[in-house]
């Protein structure tokens, strides 16, 4: 890991086993962008992990929302 990269720690965790999973994926997936980027990788991956990110973060606030939704969250 790099200084620039997002280092996970349990400070992120929000007690909702789920999305704690899915922060640490997104923190991943952005890190593994950064590294790309760095190694200056054919432009198809950095589409494709850009792609992934895209479509995990529309997944994520979805189930954010339904989660929130749920308990009634204001």
């Amino acid at each position: 890991m790099t200084d620039s990269e997002i280092e996970w720690t349990s400070d992120f965790l929000i007690g909702i086993e789920e999305l704690d999973y899915e922060h640490k994926d997104l923190i991943d997936t952005i890190n593994r962008l950064h590294q790309e980027l760095l190694n200056q990788d054919d432009v198809s991956d950095i589409k494709g992990t850009m792609g992934d990110i895209h479509v995990r973060m529309q997944a994520h606030f979805a189930l954010e929302e339904h989660v929130m939704q749920e308990n009634k969250y204001p």
